[in-house]
């Protein structure tokens, strides 16, 4: 399993390496990383759909940080 540091984005992604990009850096329940295949789903069209792998990367982590905002109030407590 490669680590966050060794990771392209600017290549097309497998499933390991996309959920360790989301599950490396952030606090997520069971609820959340079990929803990471999903987000692959969409990441995967959007590839599939000739979106640059880092276009689709940052589109889906910008989604995913939109849809779960309790993520960043965890972080936020976390913190303090």
């Amino acid at each position: 399993m490669k680590t966050w540091d060794e990771i392209n984005v600017a290549e097309k992604l497998p499933l390991e390496d996309f959920c360790t990009l989301l599950e490396a850096k952030l606090p997520l329940n069971e609820e959340e990383k079990m929803s990471l295949q999903d987000y692959y789903k969409m990441y995967e069209i959007f590839v599939n759909a000739t979106v640059t792998p880092l276009d689709a990367w940052i589109t889906v982590r910008n989604i995913f940080a939109i849809k779960n905002q309790q993520i960043a109030d965890r972080i936020k407590t976390a913190e303090k």
